[in-house]
């Protein structure tokens, strides 16, 4: 008897304290809000909707050097993921801030590329890092053999739940294709003066795993690219057990009683 009211006078302690027993934080999951592309020299999309999304990422291809940071008409601050020059350059962009802000996101959004663009995707995810950077893991590999099929490397996220975003340029070619249970959100097809050949896609992995996705169809030379970014974290819940013992000590207090041992 002794024990379980030191307990109790310990349980009511911590909650005065403001002091809980509480679950490890749960992941918020995260998902695809909304995505678009667009072709053609220095590329606009038109207006998508992207209430609710935390993380923004644009790919891009440009012709003849590295490519400027993306815009977007909320003007949030762009920062570069990975990016690989071969000749042309394949990168990966990504906004989670404005100005150290909290990001900017609503109905009519567009994005920008800057000059000698042929070819812009974007997605719009919910559910990720907020605060701070999102960014985890990264790679990219050149492929200047040219290859059919290619990798961008290997990466391990360093939690479960988050996003790994993967993208492929290469000069010219149709049909491309990527495995490792990756969706396709926005691809092109080689198009002279309008777009290279490229596709960005994406998978939420619930198990955190290595993971190195093969872009088939590949008809030229070109390089792929590979980012992870985590995910926020849920409000702390107290566990049912520990959530009893703090409910027995609140009546205690509420009740006035001072427990004698």
């Amino acid at each position: 008897m002794k024990k379980y009211l030191s307990t109790i006078l310990i349980l009511a302690l911590l909650v005065t304290t403001g002091v809980l027993i509480n679950a490890p934080k749960a992941h918020a999951a995260i998902s695809l809000v909304a995505h678009i592309a667009a072709s053609g020299a220095s590329p606009t999309t038109a207006g998508i909707n992207t209430s609710g999304a935390t993380l923004l990422v644009v790919s891009m291809s440009c012709f003849g050097g590295a490519s400027s940071a993306p815009t977007d008409s909320n003007g949030n601050t762009w920062h570069e993921a990975k990016a690989i020059l071969s000749g042309n350059e394949s990168s990966l962009w990504y906004a989670y801030d404005k100005s150290g802000s909290a990001l900017v996101v609503g109905a009519g959004q567009t994005f920008s590329g800057g000059s000698n663009i042929f070819g812009l995707e974007v997605e719009a995810f919910s559910g990720t890092l907020t605060g701070s950077d999102p960014l985890d893991q990264t790679n990219g590999a050149l492929d200047s053999a040219p290859l059919a099929s290619w990798q961008p490397g290997s990466i391990t996220p360093g939690a479960n739940n988050e996003v790994v975003i993967s993208y492929a340029g290469v000069f010219n070619g149709s049909g491309i294709a990527v495995d490792s249970s990756m969706t396709i959100t926005d691809k092109y097809d080689f198009a002279g003066g309008i777009s290279y050949q490229q596709g960005l896609a994406y998978i939420v992995q619930t198990t955190a795993a290595a993971i190195n996705p093969t872009w088939s169809n590949l008809q030229s030379t070109g390089s792929a690219v590979i980012a992870s970014y985590k995910a926020g974290a849920t409000s702390s819940t107290a566990t049912p057990h520990g959530q009893l013992m703090i409910n027995k000590a609140q009546a205690i207090i509420n009740k006035g009683q001072v427990i004698v041992y």
